[in-house]
């Protein structure tokens, strides 16, 4: 699972290599975000349907994956707190009643500021990070 490819839709095709047989991919017209499932050769996977995020924000795939039913997900969360966002990408994911979830991507969260945010070379945090 790729995030951030910034790859134009057009330019998705440089994504596919000698080892991956299928290429799932959200982007957009310009070269930001971005988001890539990639089956190696190697991995038996059918794909059944596929929804793909107009935003390059995600890209959902379900299928077989070795026989078994899966829906893969794999996500580009935006970098700002978008309740939305993630409202909208749970209502979208189908099949999980007859389906395994595998579920990927960059979050853009953090469970502790503390220790996973840093400070500026000057030593000064932003007043958020100090709560």
């Amino acid at each position: 699972m790729l995030q951030e490819t910034h790859l134009k839709v057009a330019d998705q095709v440089r994504l596919r290599k000698v080892w991956i047989s299928q290429v799932f991919h959200s982007g957009l017209d310009t070269k930001t975000r971005g988001a890539a499932i990639l089956i190696h050769k190697q991995v038996q996977f059918e794909a059944g349907s596929t929804v793909l995020d107009g935003g390059g924000r995600f890209v959902m795939v379900s299928g077989k994956l070795e026989g078994v039913r899966v829906v893969l997900v794999n996500v580009y969360v935006p970098n700002w707190d978008d309740v939305d966002f993630i409202k909208k990408l749970l209502g979208r994911i189908s099949d999980l009643d007859s389906h395994k979830l595998i579920m990927g991507g960059d979050f853009n969260t953090v469970l502790d500021p503390g220790l996973d945010r840093s400070c500026s070379k000057t030593g000064r945090c932003r007043q958020w990070q100090k709560n």
